[in-house]
Parts: C-alpha cells; sequence; structure tokens
C-alpha cells in the first residue's frame, strides 16, 4: 500500500513539474501563442451560428438543442442553443 501511495506521489510531483514547465513556456513566448490562440478561436467562430431560445422550462430550448443536433456538422456550422429571459430582453441582448 505504501509503495502505491509512492509510486502515486512520485507521478503526481513529475505531472506537475511537466504542467509548470509547459507553463513557463508559454509565459515566454506570449505573442506567439496569443495569435495562434487568436486564429484557431477566429476558424471555430467562423461558421457559428446562435439560436436564441426561450426559457430553461420551456419547450423551445429543447426544440434548439433537437435543431442544433441534426444541423451541427462540425467544423463547418455550428448551431449554438442559448437560454433567453424572454422577447424583450432577447431584443436588447442581440446585437445589430
Amino acid at each position: 500500500m505504501r509503495m502505491r501511495l509512492r509510486v502515486f506521489l512520485a507521478f503526481l510531483s513529475l505531472a506537475s513539474a511537466a504542467a509548470i514547465g509547459a507553463a513557463s513556456a508559454q509565459i515566454a513566448a506570449p505573442e506567439a501563442s496569443a495569435s495562434v490562440r487568436e486564429k484557431i478561436r477566429q476558424k471555430i467562430n467562423e461558421n457559428l451560428l446562435v439560436l436564441v431560445c426561450g426559457s430553461l422550462g420551456a419547450p423551445y430550448i429543447q426544440l434548439g438543442h433537437d435543431i442544433s443536433v441534426v444541423v451541427n456538422e462540425g467544423d463547418s456550422l455550428r448551431v449554438l442553443p442559448v437560454v433567453s429571459d424572454g422577447a424583450f430582453t432577447n431584443v436588447r441582448d442581440v446585437p445589430t
């Protein structure tokens, strides 16, 4: 039992050391990682359709989810159903 604990702790310390090393590498080149991250974000959100649905208990959110399951095609088209507070809030929240 103690041997398993020691192995687990050794693995945990190696994993945390690797994570610290990766974090320090990202700090060294924040501009490069930020631009790559921005390009990936733009590519993913390029074909995003936000579908504003009704409140959480209403049947419209289920309908929005069903539409997203049927229509989603990976990165070429993504439908994101969003819960809303009602018609007035939808008009206020949706940008023009």
